[in-house]
């Protein structure tokens, strides 16, 4: 079994860290592994790749169990080297593991995953599309396809993700570019604290505020001025 890469060293976060602390670093390592600010494309790709899995509660799960699986398995090992090595004869080395078998049956096309998509079936296509990525499957699509699911749960900090991973393996597509940038500008924190003709409206209602106590001053003058005159009239 192959070591597994740390994804928590990679974000920079704790094994106990929490959903919101999991986001927090890949929001900071994405600014400094980003190709654009110095960063290299391996290094960004692999902090995508550990946001995907810690990310998601179903994938951080099984991911928690293989780490725990691993160091049992290298705590065995070590014990055992430590305690029999002596006594061990030489073998030669063990056979190479055999490489996985290709799918079998037709292989999907995207007319599927457009099917689901269009019939509102997100959960069958995101468990489509995860399935494509396990076996190598067009992956720039089945990540394109997680980003629009991401989207339509309002969840533009996913999408974005995703969407940037669909791009690694197709940069010229020009609709996954597109839809970057849309889920980009939806999850930048600005364009969540204010939205177009906000600034018009809190200005309008101060203009009406003022133009109230206004009026209201004129008719108190109006009032005092009439209540004058009635009292110095004589009878």
């Amino acid at each position: 079994m192959a070591e597994l890469p740390d994804y928590y060293r990679v974000l920079g976060v704790s094994r106990l860290a929490s959903a919101e602390n999991i986001k927090a670093g890949f929001r900071e390592m994405a600014r400094k592994r980003h190709p654009d600010f110095g960063g290299t494309t391996d290094e960004f790709v692999a902090l995508q790749a550990a946001y995907e899995v810690l990310n998601d509660p179903d994938q951080r799960a099984e991911y928690d169990a293989l780490l725990v699986k691993q160091a049992k398995a290298q705590t065995s090992t070590f014990r055992e080297a430590s305690l029999f090595s002596v006594y061990r004869p030489a073998v030669e080395d063990p056979l190479p593991d055999p490489e996985p078998a290709a799918p079998s049956g037709p292989r999907p096309t995207r007319q599927e995953l457009d099917m689901l998509m269009r019939k509102g079936e997100l959960h069958q296509a995101d468990a489509m599309a995860r399935r494509w990525l396990t076996q190598n499957i067009d992956p720039g699509y089945a990540h394109f396809v997680l980003g629009l699911i991401k989207l339509k749960e309002n969840q533009p900090d996913e999408a974005t993700a995703q969407f940037s991973m669909a791009l690694q393996h197709e940069p010229r597509n020009e609709e996954y570019n597109r839809r970057f940038e849309a889920a980009s500008k939806l999850s930048a924190p600005e364009m969540q604290a204010s939205r177009p003709g906000c600034a018009g409206a809190a200005l309008l209602v101060v203009a009406l505020g003022w133009f109230t106590m206004w009026q209201a001053f004129q008719l108190l003058e109006l009032w005092s001025s009439l209540s004058t005159s009635s009292v110095g009239t004589p009878r």
